[in-house]
């Protein structure tokens, strides 16, 4: 398939954005000075210890009892300091193995830090498959209506079902060791039940609007759709941050340090469809989606997506107010033709998924048929109405939310924008101050 004219697309943090690399950068992989903390090339450092040096930084990590103890208890500039007697910044600037700088406002003793996704030579970018699975998800849920919505709360009445045999079996009372066996193997049984229903049948009935309901990846309309990787930044575009989520059992919330883009970011994209696209869809099947396919349209189920996810998040966060008030500015920050996307870590099961629908539809089949059923799976004991692990927010210095994670504006054809937002803004000076 031929694609046609491509479009390029600005985007713009509003808030920080992470998507990990999946590497933990611990504290033997830096040194800090200040707010600064200088991240090692680890190969460089390495070959520029001499022989001796090499025999001291390898007795001094054996010295650890553990690897786990070793990589939360040894900072690299202890060794530097203590052991070769050195300053540990002059050492890894004259020994030129510094691979990045990254500023951190918060207190300096954290224990390492998730990575950003970053190219060969340090410089973070946002992947195109990131970009593409969010509008991917904000098209399902647009056309998750009427419908669509009726027959998947269908299959969540049959996972409510299977749930609750499921629980009967867990609660059941044994009176010999050989029926608890059997009962564990019932249990055991029904778990993969669960599982199965849920990622076949209830995913499936999802993914088939856009494969015309047909099983395989190569009927997918998002073949027609190619994003980009964006264009790279800086290194000077990240820091690290403290993001916070609720802990599971209470009250209390687990922290973890990730080096984000920073917010008023800006980088681009593109974005291009195929040329003869009925004939494409005709193909795949997907005729009834051929009015999805513009990036008009596109862009509009982002903005909806949004719209709803940024009013279940003032619901949730009511009693946060640097919180509401940066709901209320991202509100108006989207637009049907230039809207707000959720990218990355920390969004919250309701950001990274279509279930809001359910849950506007049928609160309490969303509670019985998705919330329990999964975080039963998971293990997880879970308050109502929240998935705790997985929605997070950017804490300051004093552990008070003041930020969000994930939001970025798409500006599309930036250059004509410009020129309108310019015309737009002349005319309500003409307006306001009467032409001259």
């Amino acid at each position: 398939m031929r694609l046609g004219e491509p479009v390029q697309v600005k985007l713009r943090t509003l808030t920080p954005v992470f998507v990990g690399s999946g590497e933990e950068v611990g504290p033997l992989c830096y040194v800090v000075r200040g707010q600064d903390v200088l991240i090692l090339d680890q190969d460089k450092f390495l070959k520029s210890l001499s022989g001796t040096q090499m025999e001291e930084y390898l007795h001094w990590i054996e010295e650890s009892l553990s690897p786990q103890q070793r990589r939360l208890r040894l900072y690299l500039s202890d060794f530097l300091h203590s052991r070769l007697r050195v300053d540990p910044i002059q050492f890894v600037k004259e020994r030129q193995c510094i691979a990045y700088s990254v500023k951190c406002n918060h207190n300096m003793s954290f224990r390492g830090f998730k990575a950003h996704i970053k190219t060969i030579d340090y410089q973070p970018y946002i992947p195109g498959s990131e970009l593409k699975g969010a509008i991917r998800t904000s098209l399902l849920y647009t056309l998750m209506k009427g419908d669509q919505v009726g027959q998947f709360l269908d299959e969540l009445r049959k996972v409510k079902a299977v749930h609750e045999e499921l629980i009967a079996l867990e609660e059941a009372k044994t009176e010999s060791g050989r029926s608890l066996e059997i009962q564990r193997k019932k249990v055991g049984v029904q778990k993969r039940k669960l599982k199965n229903i849920l990622r076949k049948r209830v995913s499936s009935k999802i993914e088939g609007m856009l494969r015309g309901y047909k099983n395989d990846a190569k009927y997918d309309i998002f073949r027609m759709i190619f994003i980009s990787d964006s264009q790279p930044l800086t290194v000077e575009n990240l820091q690290i941050e403290l993001s916070q989520a609720e802990k599971a059992s209470d009250i209390r919330r687990t922290s973890t340090y990730i080096e984000t883009i920073t917010i008023d970011s800006e980088t681009m994209f593109t974005m291009a469809l195929v040329e003869k696209a009925d004939l494409a869809l005709r193909e795949l099947s997907l005729r009834e989606l051929k009015d999805w396919l513009s990036l008009d349209r596109l862009l509009e189920a982002c903005y909806e997506r949004s719209k709803d996810i940024l009013e279940e998040e003032g619901r949730y966060f009511k009693d946060q107010g640097a919180i509401l008030d940066q709901i209320s500015r991202l509100k108006e920050e989207n637009e049907p033709s230039s809207p707000l996307l959720r990218l990355g870590w920390g969004q919250g099961f309701l950001s990274t998924t279509v279930d809001l629908r359910v849950k506007q539809a049928d609160p309490e089949l969303y509670e019985e048929g998705i919330r329990e059923p999964i975080s039963r799976l998971r293990n997880w004991r879970t308050r109502k109405d929240n998935f705790p692990k997985t929605r997070r927010v950017i804490v300051d210095r004093k552990d008070r939310p003041v930020s969000l994670l994930g939001w970025v504006k798409l500006i599309p054809n930036p250059e004509e924008r410009n020129e309108e937002l310019m015309a737009r803004k002349l005319e309500e000076l003409k307006a306001r101050f009467g032409r001259r």
